[in-house]
């Protein structure tokens, strides 16, 4: 079977997770996590990192470094992840969910500017929502895919609503927004995960990235225990023991040591994918939009129903070719526990949930079995209609 993706440890991940061993500092102390942490800090240009046990994790720090919880909505895209809007509810917040635009399969900032104008009022500093009386908090931006969100219009918006801004980076480690790192003149808060599947891998493993000291030292400090100088057991806040250990800090180091490798390898791959496409009738390339360099973690096809209605056969016809392929996101707005919840119209967000085929994409992907995966897809696009 060649997999979705699948991480790359042919570099020197054992030799680093050996000498962690060996040193006994195993736990959620040790320098390869400092270590890990300042590489990040230099890649996504963000002045400070704080690691995490995962990227939901990384999220919910965020959401309480802001004290968001009971009472509070998160504006969340309808199209992403359900650890986005599972973060949320973990804080104790509910999320509001929000069409994402076409041209980019980001959050739709024209639409949330609506709806926040018509369906909220003011009542001194913050907005309410007019039906459940609940104050809007936050929004929380997706880079989906890798491909960043128009954080300009994002930040805009956070201004003119009084709101926080946590952008859920989880897959856009090598993105960059406006030509410059992705975290470099960010005025909130940025997550990223290190899952299996992810671009650089620490098993499982996330980080908030922020260029607010103060806001950084306490998501720090709630990182832990609570206590804000490591030889005490006094605790000054709550914590939420969501720490990296050092082992997984050693993965990551010698994951970043090749970097640059794994995103030139993934947009390569997504490039490859794009040509082999161009200008067939009722298919389309991920989005590219003018502000966004992706890192291009996900790779795909978006499939026009209408022309190609039984899409499932594709996605089965593949899958008895050993390659793995699959729809991706649903609509978050649909998930059994998130049906009760706000939300818009989702109309975009359906037609790619129901369209965008994600296909095999891992950085050690090798031109002839891209080749076998493209020659399979135009099969099975036979059978399909």
């Amino acid at each position: 079977m060649i997999p979705l993706a699948e991480p790359n440890l042919n570099g020197n991940e054992s030799k680093f997770l050996q000498k962690c061993i060996s040193s006994g500092y195993v736990s959620s102390t040790g320098p390869y996590i400092k270590e890990f942490e300042d590489k990040l800090s230099l890649l996504t240009g963000g002045k400070y990192t704080v690691s995490t046990s995962s990227g939901t994790s990384a999220l919910h720090l965020a959401l309480k470094s802001y004290e968001i919880g009971y009472g509070d909505i998160v504006i969340v895209p309808a199209y992403s992840f359900v650890a986005s809007a599972n973060s949320v509810s973990m804080s104790g917040a509910s999320p509001w969910f929000i069409d994402i635009e076409s041209k980019s399969w980001t959050l739709d900032c024209n639409l949330l500017d609506e709806q926040l104008s018509s369906e909220t009022f003011w009542k001194g500093d913050h907005i309410f929502h007019n039906k459940t009386g609940q104050k809007i908090a936050c929004i929380m931006p997706v880079n989906t895919l890798g491909i960043v969100c128009n954080i300009d219009a994002v930040e805009q918006i956070a201004k003119k609503y009084n709101l926080k801004v946590i952008i859920d980076g989880a897959a856009s480690i090598g993105s960059e927004y406006m030509e410059s790192k992705i975290a470099k003149n960010i005025t909130g808060l940025i997550t990223f995960s290190f899952n299996g599947n992810k671009i650089v891998t620490t098993g499982g493993g996330g980080s908030v990235v922020g260029n607010d000291e103060k806001l950084m030292e306490l998501i720090k400090e709630k990182s832990g225990t609570g206590k804000r100088f490591s030889g005490s057991y006094n605790h000054t806040v709550i914590g939420y023991n969501h720490k990296m250990t050092n082992v997984e800090a050693a993965i990551g180091c010698a994951q970043l040591d090749r970097v640059d490798e794994f995103i030139y390898n993934k947009r390569k791959i997504h490039e490859r994918y794009n040509h082999a496409i161009k200008n067939f009738p009722g298919l389309s390339p991920i989005p590219c939009p003018e502000w966004s360099l992706s890192s291009s973690w996900m790779s795909g096809i978006q499939v026009n129903r209408k022309i190609y209605p039984n899409i499932h056969k594709i996605t089965e016809y593949l899958h008895s070719k050993d390659i793995e392929a699959k729809l991706f996101w649903q609509n978050l707005s649909n998930q059994v526990p998130y049906k009760k919840h706000l939300s818009s119209k989702t109309d975009v967000t359906e037609k790619v949930a129901n369209e965008f085929i994600a296909l095999p994409c891992s950085t050690n992907l090798d031109e002839d079995s891209q080749d076998i995966i493209i020659n399979k897809f135009f099969e099975a696009l036979k059978i399909s209609i």
